[in-house]
């Protein structure tokens, strides 16, 4: 999902296409306002660009993002992220490779400290497609309260948390020059 995150959004995107244990990129533009939406067209055929005039919300964009994926896992990548690696990519798409979990949630740390409540809020996730069409008439109504959405969606269910040790995203008065 995409709101007004042309600082961030290439790199993201990027390093997905890059990764070897990502097979494609669709990514949902959610009504951005700033070069957002100019930046993503420019990746041409290398992703799957859905977009939106109105901002909907993250849990709409998630849903629709899921409907056009066409792999059997899918992860959810928040596009504010300044460090993205392949070494995190792999951390949190490798343990539902082995089909032992049913969703694995990234959990952002410093290096010295995990932040606390990261996991209810994390952005970055993975689940199975077929797990979720169910639920995406429910998740697009969700806004931007989709990850507790998911957190009482799962909370019966397997799911593994990864802590990403190092890796950031802008902070919104980065993002928008205000505090």
């Amino acid at each position: 999902p995409v709101y007004n995150e042309e600082k961030t959004v290439a790199s993201v995107v990027w390093m997905l296409l890059l990764s070897k244990v990502v097979d494609e990129a669709v990514v949902v533009d959610d009504g951005s306002t700033d070069k957002s939406l100019e930046i993503l067209k420019g990746f041409g055929s290398k992703i799957q660009l859905i977009t939106s005039k109105k901002n909907k919300g993250k849990g709409w964009a998630l849903a629709q993002g899921v409907k056009k994926a066409k792999g059997e896992v899918v992860s959810f990548w928040d596009a504010d992220l300044i460090n993205l690696s392949e070494s995190y990519v792999n951390q949190l798409i490798r343990p539902m490779l082995r089909k032992k979990v049913k969703g694995v949630i990234g959990r952002r740390s410093n290096g010295v400290w995990v932040f606390p409540g990261a996991r209810a809020v994390s952005g970055d996730r993975v689940y199975f497609k077929k797990d979720l069409m169910p639920h995406l008439k429910e998740m697009e109504k969700t806004k931007f309260g989709v990850e507790m959405f998911l957190n009482n969606l799962y909370k019966d269910k397997l799911v593994v948390e990864e802590v990403l040790k190092g890796l950031t995203a802008l902070l919104k008065y980065q993002k928008h020059g205000k505090v």
